[in-house]
């Protein structure tokens, strides 16, 4: 086993970022683990091993390496921007919240670019946990600084069907529906006018909207065009039943 205690952390890095480069994971993985037993402390190193377990899709592998970092420097802004982002995706919500808040204290402004994706998070993740008000008064504050950010927009949207105000909620949702250009959120934004269609009596619209959603594939448009399908067939084999 090589010694890496006199190694050129240059050369290193480049032997890392090669076998990067030929997708060779595993290699990259131990260079990186043999190079920290003589630095134990380098944070570089830890970054990268947080980016190839992202990219082999092990979100938990990729967290720990960003939590010794901060164990090393709380005030890696790199480590706490990565975790926010994993947490939310691993629904740890809280720490998502309390990383996005360390970021944006650390420096200093809520409007740079950085902390306005991280602000939106906090968005996601108050409403993950039910904190609606919360997340609409964030939102109300990205609003402030873009009134057409699409993805505040829809989730204010949710926010309004949930607290009942389903013409709020169509009035500012069909006016970006021709602005959004990812297949995702149209889909989620459909989903969301279909529900409001839906609770002010104009089924033929919720319908409309609903098919919508399904065919861009929005898992809860999805489930709800399979269960209102379900309903209509059993309700078609009662009726036959009755017939006979």
């Amino acid at each position: 086993m090589e010694d890496f205690m006199f190694y050129d952390p240059e050369d290193f890095f480049d032997r890392v970022t090669e076998a990067l480069r030929r997708g060779d994971f595993n290699v990259a993985e131990k260079l990186l683990e043999e190079y920290l037993k003589s630095h134990s402390e380098d944070t570089q190193s830890r970054l990268l091993k947080s980016l190839i377990q992202e990219a082999k899709g092990d979100l938990l592998g990729a967290i720990t390496p960003l939590e010794e970092i901060l164990i090393i420097d709380n005030s890696n802004d790199l480590a706490l921007y990565s975790l926010t982002n994993y947490y939310y995706m691993s629904l740890d919500c809280n720490k998502a919240i309390e990383c996005c808040d360390k970021f944006i204290a650390l420096k200093g402004t809520q409007d740079s670019e950085e902390a306005i994706n991280l602000r939106k998070i906090k968005v996601q993740s108050l409403y993950a946990q039910g904190k609606y008000s919360d997340a609409l008064e964030q939102i109300e504050d990205l609003l402030k600084l873009n009134r057409k950010d699409e993805k505040m927009i829809v989730y204010k949207a949710k926010i309004f069907n949930i607290n009942g105000s389903y013409d709020p909620a169509k009035k500012i949702l069909n006016p970006i529906i021709p602005a959004i250009a990812d297949d995702g959120l149209l889909g989620h934004a459909y989903y969301i006018l279909a529900t409001s269609y839906y609770h002010l009596g104009q089924t033929d619209m919720s319908d409309e909207f609903l098919y919508k959603s399904a065919e861009l594939n929005d898992e809860f448009g999805m489930r709800w065009l399979k269960l209102k399908l379900a309903a209509e067939w059993n309700q078609q084999m009662n009726q036959n039943k009755n017939q006979n």
